[in-house]
């Protein structure tokens, strides 16, 4: 399978089976990676993944590939580069203001007019980073979210109105209506690391932080998704036996991209998924 990075007319319909780089003009501009797999349908559904820090959607976009071939799924994955928007993670940057929810919601548009997939309601998954936008851009637009996954996320946006945003909801930088409560009618899945414990250079870390969520990744995953399920939310935590923090081998050995995908779409292929334990509600 190849890379192709030329820009691309995105009124033009995507061909299958290549990655392909895409961009729009703008200020500052969209970019993304999108995959279109032969076996896609008009109307079927559209996998959104967002990366980490490491800015590396078309890594995403190539490991799900296979996988969403088998599913007619096209997977679609947003660049944010940093020298463009900034602290993405927390979905408006809080120096410049940039919203990255407006750029993915275009860049949406954008795949759906040129693959035929289904825009009004996408399958979002984030990692790391990604998993941290994820989470916030599901709480401000549930409404065009079908289902949210969170790989690895450093830390939260807890579903609390007296915490500050991005701890909490309160004090939204765009007032009451920044955060839809209907968030929390959303179907969720976690996944974590079981060895995701280390307190690395990339993990934020602070005395309030580390008090109110925990000290690594994994007793802060268990820590948002208990409160969230305080809140009536339908949450999955899954542990990813012998993994930390760098989710490479969960594609390769533990069948990541199967797991991803399987409540999106059924396995046309009928192979076996890789099954890892999941933590279940107490």
């Amino acid at each position: 399978m190849t890379l192709h990075m030329r820009p691309i007319q995105t009124s033009h319909a995507t061909p299958p089976g290549r990655v392909l780089y895409q961009s729009q003009p703008g200020e500052p501009g969209r970019e993304w990676f999108v995959y279109r797999p032969a076996s896609a349908r008009p109307g079927g559904p559209l996998l959104v993944v967002v990366h980490g820090i490491a800015c590396n959607p078309a890594e995403y976009v190539f490991r799900m590939a296979d996988a969403a071939e088998r599913r007619g799924v096209v997977v679609a994955a947003p660049l944010f580069a940093k020298g463009a928007y900034g602290q993405y993670q927390q979905v408006i940057d809080p120096r410049s203001g940039v919203r990255a929810d407006l750029a993915l919601l275009d860049i949406i548009t954008e795949v759906a007019r040129a693959t035929d997939a289904d825009d009004e309601r996408v399958h979002l998954f984030g990692v790391s980073g990604g998993a941290q936008f994820a989470h916030r851009f599901a709480m401000m637009h549930p409404e065009a979210v079908a289902s949210v996954g969170l790989a690895a996320a450093g830390w939260y946006t807890f579903p609390d109105a007296e915490q500050a945003w991005p701890l909490g909801l309160a004090g939204h930088p765009l007032g009451v209506e920044g955060v839809d409560p209907a968030f929390l009618d959303l179907p969720w899945r976690v996944f974590v690391g079981e060895r995701d414990v280390e307190r690395d250079v990339s993990l934020r870390k602070s005395d309030a932080l580390d008090t109110l969520q925990g000290r690594d990744r994994l007793q802060r995953a268990r820590a948002w998704v208990e409160a969230m399920r305080a809140r009536g939310a339908d949450v999955s935590l899954t542990l990813i036996p012998d993994t930390g923090h760098a989710l490479g081998r969960a594609f390769e050995r533990r069948a990541l991209a199967d797991l991803i995908l399987d409540p999106v779409a059924p396995e046309l292929s009928g192979a076996p998924l890789k099954a890892v334990p999941q933590e279940t509600r107490q």
